[in-house]
This record gives structure tokens, sequence and C-alpha cells, in this order.
């Protein structure tokens, strides 16, 4: 049986915004709340499982009245299986990795009670470790009059050279790119069109980015 969350360790966190944004995407991910939680927390449980006594007790039994108890009432059991902390953390780790945390990793331990071996809680170890920056950010293979709409909307890209690595902001420049396009005329511009080229292997900690249109577009 799966009582929660027994605490969530980081090591070499960073310590900037961007970090907390990351980390809340992280806690959001690996959060599961164990029978009787407190209005839906991982770690605190109220004393008395009410629910799962229910339905223990009336899992196989016959009768109008237990049958509507049942329904009504009991709580079924939250098995470490379920929660699946193996996934959750992989998720967590690629969490990581999404926001510019390449060598971030996640990894989990199933803590069993000491008073009932039939129970355990989970802790889940994060290493976050510095980020990974964009050092250049360039935009190629635009034909001539996407060149020009592009270099007009320049104040307004999500994206900046000295920025941290970001999934997040590469799909929102991808839609502003594909609505600019539309807007002017475009209109079967899709995102899709949009490619990324990133090299993480020019210099340490740094990410140069390549913007361009996939080939073969009408």
């Amino acid at each position: 049986l799966y009582t929660g969350i027994k605490k969530i360790e980081v090591t070499n966190k960073d310590a900037s915004k961007e970090a907390d944004e990351a980390m809340a995407e992280v806690e959001s991910a690996i959060s599961y709340p164990p029978n009787n939680a407190l209005f839906g927390s991982s770690t605190v449980r109220v004393p008395l499982p009410v629910g799962l006594w229910i339905y223990n007790s009336l899992v196989n039994k016959e009768g109008k009245f237990n049958k509507w108890l049942f329904k009504t009432f009991a709580a079924k059991p939250v098995y470490i299986s379920t929660v699946n902390p193996d996934v959750r953390s992989r998720i967590a780790q690629n969490l990581l990795h999404e926001h510019g945390y390449f060598n971030g990793t996640a990894d989990y331990e199933v803590i069993t009670s000491e008073k009932d071996s039939m129970k355990a809680k989970i802790t889940y170890r994060l290493e976050m470790n510095e980020p990974y920056m964009y050092d250049s950010i360039r935009y190629r293979r635009f034909r001539h009059r996407a060149d020009t709409l592009m270099k007009q909307t320049e104040t307004e890209r999500p994206l900046h050279k000295g920025d941290q690595f970001n999934v997040i902001r590469l799909e929102q420049e991808r839609q502003r790119i594909a609505t600019l396009m539309r807007t002017h005329g475009y209109y079967y511009f899709r995102p899709a069109y949009i490619v990324y080229d990133a090299d993480s292997t020019l210099a340490p900690q740094t990410v140069s980015l390549r913007i361009h249109m996939t080939q073969g577009i009408d």
C-alpha cells in the first residue's frame, strides 16, 4: 500500500527563477495522493482511512445497502504499482532536460514501513546541476519575404542569447512564427514547418541554436 511521498531530495539545485519553474513541474509530475490524503496532499494523511476500511470490509459483500455504502464511501487502495515511481522518475528527469538541465537526473527509493511491511512510502532523489544557456541563436533558410517579416518582429521573439534552454519557449516561438506567417498571407503555414537544430557540443553548458523552415514547403 502506497502511503505517500516521504521526501523529495534535491542536490546541486540551481537558485534561479527558472529552477523554481522546473521544480514546480517536476513536483507536479511525481505527486500522487495516497488513501486518506489531506486535501489531496502527497505527503500528509488524515489518521483514519475510513474509505479504505469500507473498501476492505465490503468489497465482496452482497446486499443493496452494502453496495450503496461501498459505492458512496469506499476508496480503492492506492498501491506502489499504481503510482509507478519508475515512470514518474523518468518523467521528472525529462522535465529537467526540457528546462535546460541536460545533466539532471532523477531516481527513487521505496521505503517500507517498519511497523507494517505491507505499507511503503517513496523518496525521490533529484540532481539538477548547471543549466545550459543559448550562446547563439540564428534564423536561417527563410525565404526573402519571410526573412523580412522575421526581422521586423525581432523584439517579439521569446528566445534570446544568454537565456536558459527551455522547450516551452521553443514551442512558443514556433507558434509565434506560424501566426505571423498566416497573418501575412501564408494561410496554410503550420508550426510543424519550423525546425530547430540545437548543438550542445561546441562549448561547455551552452547550446548553439539554429531555426529554419523545413524543406519542400509550397
